[in-house]
Formats: C-alpha cells, sequence, structure tokens
C-alpha cells in the first residue's frame, strides 16, 4: 500500500537511535503494529508541533490557549481522511475502525480500569522520582540535536532554556521541578517504598486477570491496550528515571516487569 493510502503518525524528532521517544506517541505505534495496519512516522521538530499539527487540521489536546501534542494522526486509508490527536481518542478510533485484532480483550471498561492501577499504582509513584531526572535527559537530546543538525533560532532559544539553563526555575505541571527532588536519604528511600508497594499492588492485579501465560492484562491470543500503556510506562522508567532504577526494579516481583517488555519487542518496530 502507497503512503497515501496508509495513517501517519506524528512523533518527536530525536538523533536517538530508535528515534521514538515519546511515551505517549509510542503507545500509538504499539497499537499500529499489532494491528499491522500500513503507517509511516512523520518526525516532528518540538518547537515546530503547534504550527505543524495545526497545519494538517490535528485537534489541540488543551482547547484554552490551544496546545498541541504528539501523538496525531492522519487516516488516510478512510475516505475522507480522519485527522484525529491524543493516545486514548486514537485507540478507540483504530479499535474501532480496524477491530481485529482487538486491543481490548476483556472489554474497554476493563482495560480503561486497569489504566487507571497503572497511573495510581505506578506512573504517580514513579513521576516524582523521573521528572526530576528528565531535565538531565532533554539537556542531552537537545545538545545532540543542536550539534549535529543545522537550526534555526527557535531551536536556539531551546537550546538555551534546556541545555543551558538560566536561574530561571524549571516547571512540570506546575510544580517546581526542585520542590520534586528527594531531600533527603529518608525521603528517597520512602519514594523507592511506595513504587515496590504500588509495583506489588499491580502484580497481585494483574494475578487476578485470565490473561494466559504471555501477557498481563490481555489473554492467550494476544495484548491488551494496559499492556502496552504499561510498556511505555516501564521504559520511561528504564529510559530516564534514577541511574540504575530499572535494574533495582527490572527482577521485582519474580521478574515480571522484565519479562514483559521483553514480550513487547515485537511491536515496538519503529516505521
Amino acid at each position: 500500500m502507497s503512503g497515501e493510502q496508509a495513517i501517519t503518525l506524528f512523533d518527536l524528532r530525536s538523533t536517538l537511535t530508535p528515534q521514538a521517544w515519546s511515551l505517549h506517541a509510542c503507545r500509538t505505534r504499539f497499537v499500529l503494529n499489532y494491528k499491522k495496519l500500513p503507517y509511516t512516522t512523520k518526525w516532528v521538530a518540538f518547537p515546530d508541533i503547534g504550527e505543524t499539527l495545526s497545519a494538517v487540521g490535528a485537534p489541540p489536546t488543551r482547547a484554552d490557549d490551544p496546545k498541541y501534542s504528539v501523538p496525531a494522526i492522519i487516516d488516510a486509508i478512510a475516505d475522507p481522511p480522519v485527522v484525529l490527536s491524543d493516545s486514548t481518542v486514537i485507540a478507540d478510533y483504530l479499535e474501532k475502525t480496524y477491530p481485529e485484532p482487538s486491543i481490548y480483550p476483556h472489554g474497554r471498561e476493563a482495560q480503561m480500569k486497569w489504566l487507571d492501577a497503572i497511573m495510581d499504582d505506578v506512573i504517580m509513584r514513579m513521576a516524582f522520582m523521573v521528572i526530576p531526572t528528565t531535565p538531565r535527559y532533554c539537556r542531552k537530546l537537545m545538545r545532540s540535536i543542536y550539534q549535529h543538525e543545522e537550526v534555526d533560532l527557535r531551536y536556539a532559544r531551546l537550546y538555551q532554556r534546556i541545555v543551558q539553563p538560566t536561574a530561571d526555575s524549571v516547571t512540570f505541571e506546575g510544580l517546581d521541578v526542585k520542590d520534586m527532588i528527594a531531600t533527603s536519604p529518608k525521603e528517597e528511600a520512602e519514594r523507592w517504598q511506595a513504587l515496590e508497594e504500588g509495583l506489588g499492588r499491580l502484580s497481585a492485579l494483574t494475578d487476578e486477570i485470565e490473561h494466559g501465560d504471555k501477557w498481563l492484562f490481555g489473554t492467550s491470543k494476544g495484548p491488551g491496550y494496559a499492556d502496552f500503556v504499561l510498556a511505555t510506562t516501564l521504559n520511561w522508567f528504564r529510559w530516564v528515571g534514577p541511574e540504575g532504577g530499572w535494574e533495582r526494579i527490572r527482577n521485582t516481583n519474580g521478574g515480571k516487569w522484565a519479562r514483559h517488555l521483553d514480550h513487547v519487542k515485537e511491536y515496538m518496530e519503529v516505521l
């Protein structure tokens, strides 16, 4: 099938190998790969996201003071083409339009309930350990782009803000990153304990699901959408979490998390 009759996935450009690093876009890529849908990736520089997505008619992911973010897709297989943003909206659309194989075994409601559990037990507990280390990762990423590509003024300004920050505070969702950093060994130990307890609760939840031997939220026939969300979360921690953090948790709960990433590898291809 030609590119004109395929799906275009908009993702953040980088100089990493593989290039993909946006976790929400990775969720969409998992779905596209699992459903074996023809697609190509359009890599977008961070300063160009708003201009690029608004130009193709992608809806903003925040209406007030319109904010655009990846992933977004253009489904040119459909007639007329469909343009969507937001990983969950895209997942629902792909499931409805291309229902086989299903990403919602056990039903959509169950998958969304398990997503909530992943959010409460893992993502929110990882956030205070990952977000403080993310600027370091972003500086490395932006330095790589800045040094290896011809950049315009917008890149230069972004580079100055991230790679060579001023005294201005770095914020995430309104929180000062400095306030998210553990201030004592005791506080750091409490965060590790909270994460390990959350992983234990999620592990116990997966043990209650009839999922077969391979998948945690799917069936013996294949994975569920929550499997993909969990995989992106674990990769987030592995890529940009505290040094040595992934090694600390990968084999907890009987090695369940390391096995899970091994199982999803077949759907991580970047096209």
